[in-house]
């Protein structure tokens, strides 16, 4: 049976379309922008989901905003686990950066998940994507192009990620000195990931 996974997250639509054989027959990967609706629309007038040959699957923060029945729906934590067990069955911890949601997964285990460990953020936006993209459009920057930025950094200003209102701050502060923007972004990842590790990985000490 043909299978399409879904994950519609804070603010991007996924999706994978399978055959038989689990190769992929089309992928996306779309900002959504609110919505959500017309991309799944799109989408089902494009592979056809009248098709009783298929087996359906959603998950994603903004899962529910589709209104389907509620087999369809499969837990976040639980699609994560086992699409990366499915693609690596060494994997043992998970480290998931989402525009509004971060976790931390260990112990995971591909014969046993009776031991794993979840970790997650709180309802604060630090350490998350959304972050990091409020903070790039400040300087004009894409969140999608963010990487071809940095690769250029020489070197990593300290910029307060706790607090937008901080980082704004230093952000000027560095542009005033002359900071390049490339550095600039780099300094914002390196903030993003100390939310992290402040705001997640903590919780496993």
């Amino acid at each position: 049976m043909k299978k399409l996974g879904i994950d519609i997250g804070y603010s991007t639509f996924k999706y994978v379309y399978l055959n038989d054989s689990d190769e992929v027959i089309d992928k996306g990967y779309k900002f959504h922008k609110g919505k959500v609706e017309n991309f799944y629309k799109e989408l089902l007038d494009k592979i056809g989901l009248d098709d009783d040959d298929l087996i359906l699957g959603i998950t994603g923060s903004l899962a529910s905003t589709i209104d389907i029945g509620k087999n369809y729906y499969i837990n976040n934590s639980i699609a994560l686990v086992e699409g990366s067990v499915y693609k690596n069955k060494s994997v043992k911890s998970i480290i998931e950066l989402g525009a509004q949601e971060t976790k931390f997964i260990t112990n995971v285990d591909s014969s046993n998940n009776s031991n794993i460990k979840f970790f997650m953020n709180s309802s604060c936006a630090a350490g998350t994507g959304s972050f990091l993209e409020e903070q790039a459009s400040r300087l004009f920057v894409d969140i999608q192009n963010i990487s071809s930025y940095i690769d250029k950094a020489t070197k990593i200003p300290r910029i307060a990620g706790r607090c937008s209102v901080f980082s704004k701050t230093d952000m000027i502060h560095h542009q005033q000195d002359g900071t390049k923007i490339e550095d600039i972004l780099l300094g914002l990842c390196y903030a993003l990931v100390r939310n992290y590790k402040a705001n997640v990985v903590q919780k496993i000490l």
